[in-house]
């Protein structure tokens, strides 16, 4: 007698368990967390122009997406050189242009280094993309306002 009651308690265990898992289903959370934010950073990349919103957004998911814990240092950056793209004009002379102010020959450089040869230079979602690659391979003295700001890279790997 004490075995099936003993039994029985098992039985109510472990149906209350797989109740329990049943609430969370992980595989689901998982897909949907990768698959939306790359829907919509298809869908901004997709744009010819981009509200400051939109570039917050990129910079929140991109970060997401690369667990690159430095949004807000992407976020300070975009303002510092070009108020969120808002201001389109170029820097240095004319030299550098669009959301982080990176000369073209510099953008070769990182394309080389990162073999990101899809990012274009003229669409500010991939401008984020890039940066955070170069700040992640320690280019981060490249850009005044982060020299100005730190004394070494504040990236830390």
């Amino acid at each position: 007698m004490p075995k099936k009651i003993r039994l029985v308690g098992v039985e109510i265990l472990t149906i209350c368990f797989l109740l329990l898992i049943s609430l969370f289903p992980i595989r689901d959370k998982v897909t949907k967390s990768v698959e939306a934010p790359t829907t919509r950073l298809t869908e901004l990349r997709a744009q010819t122009s981009w509200s400051k919103e939109d570039i917050i957004e990129g910079i929140d998911t991109l970060c997401e997406l690369y667990d690159f814990p430095y949004p807000t240092l992407l976020k300070d950056l975009a303002r510092k050189e070009s108020k969120y793209g808002q201001d389109t004009r170029c820097g240095d002379n004319g030299k550098s242009c669009y959301l982080y102010q990176i000369r073209p020959d510099t953008w070769l450089m990182f394309v080389k280094t990162t073999g990101r040869q899809d990012l274009h230079y003229d669409n500010n979602i991939d401008q984020i993309e890039m940066t955070m690659l170069a700040l992640k391979k320690g280019y981060w003295y490249l850009w005044g306002p982060m020299l100005r700001q730190y004394s070494s890279n504040p990236i830390k790997n």
